[in-house]
């Protein structure tokens, strides 16, 4: 009996915490999960979202309405449109906050 209860409440915690990613996060388009990485004082989405990205677009590469910190791909984005999508962010984040954002994603072939 003890380990039915653990399973459900293990269960219970797992249906909890897809809830809070289905609310939160763009799983129904397609990205690559979170860009860059948390800053120690403040949140990656909350720095893109106060430069005011949410929703900026370069091609077909876009910054989520939903969540700041995915990039999602609206139909055919090119790797250039990504990357130059990415550059821009860290920019504007870096223009305003001083703060240098760390990709999240490891970008290969690719130079700043």
């Amino acid at each position: 009996m003890e380990i039915e209860k653990e399973q459900q409440e293990i269960l219970e915690i797992i249906e909890t915490n897809l809830e809070k990613r289905r609310k939160n996060q763009p799983l129904n388009t397609m990205n690559a999960g979170c860009a860059f990485k948390n800053n120690i004082s403040h949140s990656a989405w909350s720095l893109i979202d106060g430069v005011n990205l949410r929703g900026y677009a370069i091609g077909d590469a876009q910054v989520s309405e939903k969540h700041c910190n995915f990039l999602i791909n609206k139909s055919n984005a090119k790797a250039e449109d990504m990357f130059s999508l990415i550059k821009k962010i860290k920019k504007e984040v870096k223009d305003k906050y001083d703060i240098d954002l760390i990709y999240e994603w490891v970008l290969i072939n690719f130079c700043e």
